[in-house]
């Protein structure tokens, strides 16, 4: 599967209604593989979104694609921006309290927990992340 999107957090429904589309994409994957290709998707999108195109009036293009192999789904996803490698963000830090707390902060935690291997690359000016979740049977 393959798709081009705006990074616009409604791009983000298109690409989880074409997930549940492809009959051999999710096909007999367990529900935590299944909930963990859906959530990763989510989050990498949303991300791209609020993320990598500030200094953009328009949304930037977002290639993404899923594949499978074996007991495994491979997410890719291609965009540009500034470079980004999410594996060597820091993780947030604890609030003092939970009046400190705030919503959300807590997507590549999510991503990195959900993942059996994360890849990233940024070449002329692109960014290429690689997420690979499988199975743990």
């Amino acid at each position: 599967m393959h798709l081009r999107l705006p990074a616009t957090p409604e791009a983000v429904a298109l690409a989880l209604d074409a997930l549940e589309r492809d009959p051999l994409l999710l096909q007999g994957l367990d529900a935590r593989a299944r909930y963990a290709v859906e959530l990763v998707t989510e989050e990498v999108l949303m991300n791209v979104a609020m993320h990598a195109g500030l200094a953009s009036s328009e949304p930037l293009p977002v290639g993404f694609s899923a594949c499978r192999e074996a007991a495994s789904v491979v997410l890719e996803f291609v965009y540009g921006g500034q470079a980004f490698d999410p594996r060597e963000a820091p993780p947030p830090r604890p609030a003092a309290s939970l009046d400190d707390a705030r919503v959300g902060g807590l997507g590549l935690v999510l991503v990195r927990r959900m993942s059996s291997a994360i890849d990233h690359a940024f070449t002329d000016g692109v960014n290429r992340l690689r997420v690979v979740v499988a199975e743990r049977g």
